[in-house]
């Protein structure tokens, strides 16, 4: 979770996409890197669908799940909300480093 802060807006004054991103990245990534035992995984792909803009002093809660894990990748999904409100959804794919 992360709340927005006056460096997190963009010019039209809502969380930056960039930021609500790298909330999804971090939390996706370290669940990758529990499901690989514990081995470095690196971010292969992230598609991030925007739903609502995400005001100042909000605090934005991510939840994540692993769609699948193989040998080498792990599916992961999250959703990123604000009280009721869905501020985007995401998914991605991690490559398992050996």
């Amino acid at each position: 979770s992360s709340v927005v802060k006056e460096i997190h807006l963009n010019t039209g004054k809502i969380a930056h996409g960039g930021f609500i991103c790298s909330i999804a990245d971090t939390g996706m990534g370290n669940a990758a890197h529990q499901k690989a035992g514990d081995k470095r995984c690196v971010t292969i792909s992230l598609d991030v669908k925007f739903i609502s803009a995400a005001q100042l002093g909000k605090k934005l809660i991510g939840r994540v799940k692993i769609q699948k894990k193989t040998k080498t990748l792990v599916f992961i999904s999250c959703e990123i909300t604000e009280a009721n409100n869905i501020i985007a959804n995401v998914s991605g794919v991690w490559k398992i480093l050996s």
